[in-house]
């Protein structure tokens, strides 16, 4: 089997890191308030 490369074949411009998965909870977080009028 052929290990797949973590870096696609289009990037943008200045970007040579590897790709890393992360997630979501790493960048945002979680809110849940309610309208208070209603």
């Amino acid at each position: 089997m052929e290990k797949k490369a973590c870096t696609p074949q289009i990037r943008f411009k200045g970007f040579t890191d590897p790709w890393e998965q992360r997630k979501l909870g790493d960048f945002a977080t979680k809110r849940t308030a309610k309208n208070s009028t209603g």
